[in-house]
């Protein structure tokens, strides 16, 4: 299932579906939204948000998101944390168990020249 948070309470809801590792760094980046952009925000229309996906399907689902190049990627316990930026202020931070990541990410994650 695809989730998609965009404030720190949506974290509690899917915290229990997921690593530690993945909720620690989750929780880091809606908080710099929050501090960015304000804790009341439309965060599908400003500011951004998180999605975290668990199957091929979810990210067949956001192909418009992943798409866009990605600003970088941070390998954590068996996810991935990606940073597409979709406009001047508006990002999203995937989430994506590294088996299910399609082989450019993994190539740029073992260094290869893409």
């Amino acid at each position: 299932m695809l989730y998609r948070i965009g404030t720190l309470e949506g974290i509690a809801k899917v915290s229990f579906l997921f690593p530690i590792e993945i909720t620690e760094k989750l929780t880091e980046c809606i908080t710099i939204l929050d501090d960015a952009y304000g804790t009341d925000r439309d965060y599908l229309h400003i500011g951004g948000y998180a999605l975290l996906a668990q199957t091929r399907e979810d990210f067949s689902a956001i192909q418009d998101i992943t798409k866009n190049p990605y600003e970088w990627i941070i390998q954590l316990h068996d996810y991935l944390c990606i940073l597409y930026l979709l406009g001047d202020d508006f990002s999203v931070v995937l989430f994506l168990p590294t088996a299910v990541a399609p082989d450019n990410i993994k190539k740029h994650l073992q260094g290869e020249k893409l």
